[in-house]
């Protein structure tokens, strides 16, 4: 399926707006869960921009954690499962996993989610 590469917003041409930056968890740069399209002037200019306005960073943010709670909804994963869910390639499951804690049925998903969202939780 394409990608819509228009704005969510407004509809104009879009550019990949990244929820979780690099910085905070490397494996979600390619997670497509990770990011939305946004305009120039809704992702870096405008007054709205999450670049700009951490109101509409952290409304991002929740919006993805809530989509990770419900996607990661069982207790346990194998890197297999969170390859699969997130759609990285196993070698970022390795990197990302490296931090994690291995339990016998697995990695659980609440440190899953934490990781995913660069090492802490939000709220409102």
């Amino acid at each position: 399926m394409e990608e819509n590469k228009y704005c969510e917003i407004c509809g104009e041409p879009g550019e990949k707006h990244h929820i979780v930056f690099r910085g905070k968890c490397a494996a979600m740069i390619n997670a497509k869960i990770n990011y939305k399209y946004l305009c120039g002037e809704h992702h870096r200019t405008g007054k709205e921009a999450p670049h700009n306005n951490r109101q509409v960073d952290i409304k991002y943010k929740l919006e993805l954690q809530k989509k990770l709670f419900q996607m990661f909804s069982n207790n346990y994963y194998h890197k297999t499962e969170i390859a699969e869910l997130l759609e990285i390639k196993p070698k970022e499951v390795d990197q990302f996993a490296k931090t994690l804690m291995w339990y016998s049925e697995g990695y659980k998903s609440l440190d899953i989610v934490i990781k995913c969202m660069g090492g802490g939780l939000y709220a409102k």
